[in-house]
């Protein structure tokens, strides 16, 4: 927890957290419940009749919170059955972007996703690292989501410019931060603090191509991406 957090909250500053890792420090905490944002996913990606997963994550060292993320999915993948790996990428990709064009350089990521058995579904705990593993399976000669189906989350903007397009958990940011608000105006009214934390429920996963979704809403023009995709080195014609 940063320093000046505990200063406000040992001066008695009224505060509410969105950060589920300030719990612990005796703050009350609104957040997007984490177990059902993970069954969301798992559920998404059972579907696809796969055996392997892997989880794919960044800074869960320094964050209890990614870390109970993290070991849920783990736990969820391996009552269905499935085997279960789990990497953390170096750094912070959503702040070092020009890692996105260059998947070559990630060595440990090629190795991990060299290693994996497949095919396989990812679950990347950010968009950033779900694009990363994209770009990284590119560099390597894998199909998305044909070898590798890879789920995001916080449905972030480059989910929908990325390619393929990557599917994603959304983030209820919007419920959060206003539960969040009438949360603080209770205490700020004199009512006691929860001495748990509010959970809000997630958004359903909003599927794109990296676990065989499409972009085209139309059924017709989705059909004929398929054509494209399965038949282009084969000859397929403008009239089939």
């Amino acid at each position: 927890v940063a320093p000046w957090v505990l200063e406000l909250r040992d001066r008695g500053t009224k505060m509410v957290s969105l950060n589920p890792d300030w719990v612990a420090e005796g703050i009350p905490c609104v957040g997007m419940d984490p177990d059902a944002n993970v069954r969301k996913g798992l559920e998404h990606l059972a579907r696809l009749g796969r055996r392997h997963a892997a989880y794919i994550d960044h800074r869960s060292r320094t964050s209890p919170s990614r870390q109970r993320k993290r070991e849920a999915f783990l736990a969820g993948a391996r009552s269905r059955g499935w085997s279960a790996a789990v990497m953390e990428v170096a750094g912070t990709p959503s702040e070092e972007r020009k890692r996105l064009t260059q998947p070559q350089r990630e060595k440990e990521l090629v190795t991990f996703i060299r290693r994996l058995p497949l095919p396989a579904v990812a679950f990347c705990d950010d968009d950033y690292v779900a694009a990363l593993v994209c770009g990284v399976a590119g560099h390597l000669g894998l199909s998305v989501p044909g070898d590798i189906a890879v789920l995001g989350q916080f449905d972030l903007a480059i989910t929908r410019f990325s390619v393929p397009t990557i599917s994603s958990c959304p983030n209820a940011g919007q419920a959060v931060g206003a539960a969040g608000m009438h949360m603080l105006n209770d205490i700020l009214a004199g009512r006691p603090a929860p001495t748990r934390p509010l959970l809000v429920k997630p958004p359903p996963v909003v599927c794109r191509e990296s676990t065989g979704g499409t972009t085209v809403r139309d059924e017709d023009m989705a059909r004929v991406h398929e054509l494209i995709e399965g038949f282009a080195c084969q000859g397929v014609t403008v009239a089939q």
